[in-house]
């Protein structure tokens, strides 16, 4: 055997091949190494992604809707079983193909927009009736969420809205 591989040492052409094989391996490794072997992304539709966070959220929610409507806790496999999963992800890629065709046609909301539409939500306004920056602050917290991804989820919807008047 060692004999074997000491007279392809000088078959150079076999040599050639062997590294070009190496080398085309670790291509196709190295992203993999890079990131971990881990992709953040489930889905893309033009500029636009769908994480998996955004993806367990979603399918979170539907999970707790479910289980409300029903009374009872649904598993996970219960839900995957019923395809609720691949439901969750056709809704998330709409969405991201609207905010995709949005972004192409230049679609954007204001921050003076943003912050009326936040002026509106009853969920913060005080006991006076009136925007509460603290009621604010206490909803996201709540929620889990940090005020820059709110507002940001509030021009996206926004912007969802114009563009289906458009339509």
């Amino acid at each position: 055997m060692l004999n074997a591989i000491r007279s392809s040492k000088s078959n150079v052409f076999g040599w050639i091949l062997i590294l070009l094989l190496i080398v085309a391996l670790a291509g196709f490794g190295f992203s993999e190494l890079v990131t971990g072997g881990r992709s953040n992304t489930v889905a893309s539709v033009g500029d636009q992604t769908v994480t998996v966070n955004e993806f367990a959220q979603a399918f979170q929610n539907r999970q707790q809707q479910l289980s409300q409507q029903v009374g009872s806790r649904l598993s996970t496999q219960d839900l995957v079983a019923s395809v609720v999963d691949q439901a969750v992800l056709q809704q998330l890629t709409r969405t991201a193909t609207v905010d995709s065709e949005a972004s192409e046609l230049g679609l954007s909301v204001s921050d003076e927009v943003v912050r009326r539409s936040l002026a509106q939500t009853d969920a913060f306004r005080g006991v006076d009736g009136t925007f509460s920056a603290d009621m604010y602050e206490f909803a996201l917290r709540n929620a889990n969420l940090r005020a820059g991804e709110y507002e940001d989820t509030v021009r996206r919807d926004t912007a969802r809205a114009m563009l289906a008047e458009i339509v």
